[in-house]
């Protein structure tokens, strides 16, 4: 006698059928989520390469560096912050270079009276040039005026600190 084998019990087949199935899926499921991961990666680091920009940028400006510039690539909301970070490094470029210019000025306007009073100074010390009244007279008017330039430079910082004296009057 010889036993047959036995056919597997149609509950076996599904079983298998299912296990196989389930199988597929963690592998298809897997799969799907490594390249989400990827993909995620990908565009994390293409929305922060320009914020990553603005921030070296915003660095250096506060560093002193008022010529640095981002290039300008995107149209978004991240390409307004460029662009805005680039108009106020421009701007105080601007400033700066008026602030060297007005005290390059300042200096040569306060260097004249003072150039004045020390050779009429100069000049009476030597007796070149009697001590009478109206020397002294014109002395007076020269520090009257280099006070007045004084006085300018003290009423332009008080309003750059927007710290002005006011005064009301009726």
């Amino acid at each position: 006698l010889r036993l047959r084998a036995r056919q597997p019990a149609p509950e076996a087949q599904e079983s298998q059928f299912l296990r196989t199935q389930y199988k597929g899926i963690a592998l298809v499921a897997s799969a799907l989520l490594l390249l989400a991961l990827a993909v995620a990666a990908w565009l994390a680091r293409q929305w922060a390469r320009p914020l990553v920009a603005v921030q070296h940028a915003t660095a250096r400006i506060a560093h002193g560096a008022l010529d640095v510039r981002i290039p300008l690539t995107r149209s978004d909301e991240i390409g307004d912050v460029v662009r805005n970070v680039n108009t106020m490094a421009e701007s105080l470029q601007r400033m700066e270079s008026s602030r060297r210019r007005w005290l390059a000025d300042l200096s040569h306007e306060l260097r004249t009276p003072l150039t004045v009073l020390r050779g009429e100074l100069e000049a009476m010390e030597d007796g070149v040039r009697p001590l009478d009244q109206a020397a002294v007279l014109s002395l007076k008017e020269d520090v009257l005026r280099l006070g007045l330039l004084v006085e300018d430079l003290h009423l332009l910082a008080m309003a750059d600190l927007q710290a002005l004296p006011c005064q009301f009057a009726s």
